[in-house]
């Protein structure tokens, strides 16, 4: 398994389209998409509509994604 399916579950990563998914909220991540944004997809697409479950994904996701995404950047 990469890294960023060890870092974020197995379960988002685990069909196509989860993994689409996924990447598709890492792009928005890149170009500096809100907080908000990035919420209402992972509620949308990632967890089926459950708020509560993607608050908590994104509340730790996105520090991460941006402080790496930050460090790519500057490569």
């Amino acid at each position: 398994r990469s890294i960023v399916e060890l870092a974020t579950g197995a379960e988002h990563h685990d069909t196509f389209e989860k993994r689409h998914n996924f990447l598709q909220m890492c792009v928005w991540v890149y170009y500096d998409a809100e907080k908000k944004q990035i919420l209402d997809f992972a509620t949308t697409y990632l967890f089926d509509g459950n708020k509560e479950q993607a608050t908590v994904f994104v509340d730790a996701f996105y520090p991460l994604a941006v402080t790496f995404i930050d460090l790519y950047k500057r490569i």
